[in-house]
């Protein structure tokens, strides 16, 4: 097992098919603190795309010290069209919520960082909601908040928040 990055906290590693069970209960979590409804068929999706080497998602699981899923990150590489550079997106990060504030998601981000700088990332991007306050005071640790906007423009009837 390939280790991205490791912690007092946990270990993280690249998403892999003996993830499945507890990836599947994180990313359900996840999207249910989202608001969002999930078909098992994008479960479905999302994991393959996350297993897939031909999909520009990827994804990394934190293990607590007995080897159980207590986080997980998905991210990407972005073109940066006015600098011409790969920047990193986070699309998705969240942790248990019987391992929060234990530093789990400290080390997704230090691992997200240490791929990012291996890739040649300029910066690693992502998006929080306006009243994620509890999170939001990590992110302001971690990184800096920008002063852009973000607008989504519905062209399906499946779009999430």
């Amino acid at each position: 097992m390939v280790v991205v990055s490791r912690s007092s906290a946990c270990q993280i590693v690249p998403a892999s098919i003996e993830h499945w069970r507890g990836w599947n209960r994180l990313f359900r979590a996840y999207a249910s603190f989202c608001h969002v409804d999930q078909a098992e068929r994008t479960l479905e999706i999302v994991w393959q795309w996350l297993l897939g080497s031909e999909h520009p998602l990827s994804g990394l699981i934190a293990l607590d010290e007995v080897g159980e899923p207590a986080g997980i990150a998905h991210y990407r590489t972005i073109p940066q069209s006015l600098t011409g550079n790969h920047s990193g997106f986070s699309d998705d990060l969240f942790v248990d919520s019987e391992r929060r504030r234990q530093g789990v998601a400290r080390a997704l981000f230090t691992a997200l960082a240490h791929i990012g700088r291996s890739r040649g990332w300029c910066s690693l991007s992502w998006m929080t909601a306006e009243d994620n306050a509890r999170t939001r005071t990590l992110y302001d640790q971690v990184a800096t908040k920008t002063v852009y906007l973000t607008y989504r423009m519905a062209l399906c009837t499946q779009h999430g928040r």
